[in-house]
């Protein structure tokens, strides 16, 4: 790591260190450790940045209220028997979610009867989110951490309401999470490019060093929201806090600082691909085998430092358009930082769902193009318009070369006269008039006497 950089990171730390010691020590002296007491006193706006900055705190009551307040969800906005309907329908990836949802929330829960009723509320979570927008939200593995996370911190409902969860994973899948609930993960696989691509930013040689192995590592991250593998629900509700109420491409700033706090162990283990792919697999945000306590304190040192790293790279003039093409990233800032009073609702009406297809999504003409050439069966007037105007271009560009080049032009009728070869001294007819029907026929003639 350079030295200006290093610098930067220390500070950001030693800044992390001074502002936690501050807080708990107004928190001690409020009599609400590790928690807040006045997150309804705050705007929307406060509320967001205070996730972003140090979390809404330890306590969890509230905590699916206050995110359903990041997201513009209306508390009394949530259709509760809707949730409820759809989460009793046969959702379309059944045995994938069943087999993922049966091996969730066991690092959490150690109680065999509650972990059955926390794996319950995870499918109705699940089941109620997708449904919603079946069709265009599509499930992936990984997506079950998320609403592990939902379904630990909706039970103790003192505000919030069995829906809750649903509602909140049916406005990331839609808007944060949108890149992995496609139909491909093409645009996951641009989000790795792109991590990269901040990475070479910030530092070349460790850039360098993990081109040399598959991004694969960095798909977990990313789909997941770093809560894999993670062991505590303090720290996984630390990071909901901060993706909740950030930046959609938050998770590569995040994954960025992750990589740049483990450099010496990386560029150690850079000479292999297979160590390093394995070396990039293990690293977490927090040491497992520290306490409680030192876990939190480590995962809030490194939202820090990524949140550091954003103000410094923003997005827009961090990311080449190439990769930021298909991002979801495109919508950001989204309509409930808007005031638009359409999202208060959930599930979304359809009048607001952000479907791919539909003209609210940037499209462009390369990616009509290419879908138009991918898919020619589908919409084969589509491809044909595409294959004229190409053509159509190309031809304006020729006729202005020749117009603007007289040589040129002559030149290319000398390339057309036939080759000296004997045995093959006649061409067909050409585009050019030196090469007629009658003097094909002469040398013909010539050639057979």
């Amino acid at each position: 790591m350079c030295g200006r950089d290093a610098a930067r990171v220390a500070r950001a730390a030693s800044d992390v260190d001074d502002a936690r010691r501050r807080r708990d020590g107004r928190e001690r002296a409020r009599g609400t450790p590790n928690g807040f007491d006045d997150d309804d006193a705050l705007d929307d706006d406060a509320l967001r940045a205070r996730a972003r900055a140090v979390g809404l705190g330890r306590a969890l009551e509230t905590r699916a209220a206050s995110w359903a307040r990041a997201l513009g969800i209306a508390r009394e906005g949530v259709d509760e028997a809707a949730f409820a309907t759809l989460a009793a329908q046969r959702a379309k990836d059944e045995r994938t979610v069943a087999a993922d949802v049966s091996r969730s929330a066991q690092q959490y829960v150690e109680d065999e009867k509650e972990l059955e009723e926390v794996r319950k509320e995870i499918r109705e979570i699940l089941g109620g989110a997708l449904n919603a927008h079946a069709g265009c939200v599509h499930y992936y593995q990984g997506l079950h951490d998320v609403a592990t996370a939902l379904a630990l911190v909706d039970r103790k409902r003192r505000r919030g309401t069995p829906a809750m969860g649903a509602a909140i994973l049916e406005r990331l899948a839609l808007f944060h999470l949108r890149d992995h609930t496609r139909k491909d993960l093409s645009s996951t696989m641009e989000m790795t490019g792109m991590f990269l691509e901040l990475l070479t930013k910030l530092e070349p040689e460790l850039a360098g060093a993990l081109s040399r192995a598959p991004p694969f590592y960095a798909v977990s991250w990313f789909m997941c929201l770093f809560l894999h593998d993670v062991r505590v629900l303090d720290v996984a509700v630390r990071l909901m806090d901060l993706f909740i109420a950030s930046h959609p491409l938050m998770p590569i700033y995040v994954g960025a600082a992750l990589v740049m706090a483990n450099e010496a162990e990386i560029l150690k283990k850079s000479c292999d691909a297979l160590d390093l792919h394995s070396t990039m697999s293990r690293l977490r945000v927090a040491d497992v085998a520290s306490t409680v306590d030192e876990q939190f304190a480590q995962t809030q040192r490194l939202i820090e430092i990524a949140l550091q790293i954003y103000a410094d790279h923003p997005p827009d003039r961090t990311f080449t358009l190439a990769f930021a093409r298909n991002s979801a990233s495109a919508r950001f800032p989204y309509p409930w930082l808007a005031a638009d009073v359409r999202v208060a609702r959930a599930p979304l009406d359809a009048a607001v769902v952000p479907h791919d297809s539909a003209h609210v999504w940037p499209r462009r003409i390369m990616d009509v193009a290419r879908a138009a050439v991918r898919r020619p069966r589908r919409i084969g007037p589509i491809r044909s318009a595409v294959f004229s105007l190409l053509f159509a271009v190309v031809a304006v560009a020729v006729a202005l070369a020749f117009a603007g080049d007289p040589a040129l032009f002559r030149a290319l009728r000398a390339s057309s006269s036939p080759p000296s070869n004997a045995l093959f001294p006649f061409t067909v007819p050409t585009f050019f008039p030196s090469a007629t029907r009658s003097s094909v026929r002469r040398r013909r003639l010539a050639f057979l006497q």
